[in-house]
């Protein structure tokens, strides 16, 4: 039974990171999903692109679908690689580093 949740999930997984492909002058963005206090957006980092400093007036989650980034969160500097999710709490400053080329899940 366990496996049969894991599964379709990964599968999502796979198809969302192919629905953004990489830019090499900027991270891209994609917005899959838009309502009032829901959005899910799709992001592709090349190894090296950043998203700058910035805050955001509700929490957010970020889940790393391929690659590997650094999230700086205020002071902290926390490490995210594939299949790991991180909450990217409401008012303090965030940014997002690829270490790797990734791509990642927004939701907020």
């Amino acid at each position: 039974m366990e496996n049969t949740l894991v599964q379709p999930a990964a599968g999502l997984a796979m198809a969302l990171a192919d629905q953004l492909d990489f830019r090499p002058e900027k991270f891209n963005n994609k917005v899959l999903f838009r309502a009032e206090g829901f959005n899910l957006i799709l992001l592709a980092l090349l190894e090296g692109q950043e998203i700058p400093a910035h805050k955001t007036p509700r929490n957010a989650y970020l889940q790393c679908l391929e690659g590997q980034a650094t999230a700086s969160i205020g002071a902290e500097v926390l490490p995210l690689k594939k299949g790991e999710i991180i909450l990217l709490p409401k008012d303090i400053p965030h940014s997002i580093m690829a270490l790797k080329d990734t791509k990642l899940l927004l939701i907020k």
